[in-house]
């Protein structure tokens, strides 16, 4: 927005004491959109470099399979409460027999 011959400027010079009081919902929609455009570029760098990360370590593979395994369990453990708190018993025993985690 020009500063010599805005809104805001003619205004200013009618009235001095004049604030410009920005909308709120179009500040935050331009922050949102700016902070979109440089996360894209994040996001698309980490999905990038993820293989290398791996790939250069195998203590790093390790550890991401061992938390890999936990958040799996982790999910199964929340899908089985919720099962046996809706007094599904039955769904609950399909559910454990469904699957099977590999030990390593």
């Amino acid at each position: 927005m020009s500063k010599t011959n805005s809104v805001r400027s003619r205004l200013k010079e009618e009235n001095p004491t004049c604030v410009q009081v920005r909308c709120i919902c179009h500040s935050l929609a331009l922050r949102v959109q700016n902070a979109f455009k440089k996360l894209t570029s994040h996001i698309s760098y980490l999905l990038l470099e993820i293989p290398n990360w791996f790939t250069l370590s195998a203590l790093r593979w390790d550890q991401f399979e061992q938390l890999a395994r936990a958040r799996m369990l982790q999910q199964i453990l929340h899908h089985l409460q919720t099962f046996v708190l809706h007094g599904g018993w039955e769904e609950a025993k399909l559910y454990t027999t469904s699957f099977s985690i590999g030990h390593s």
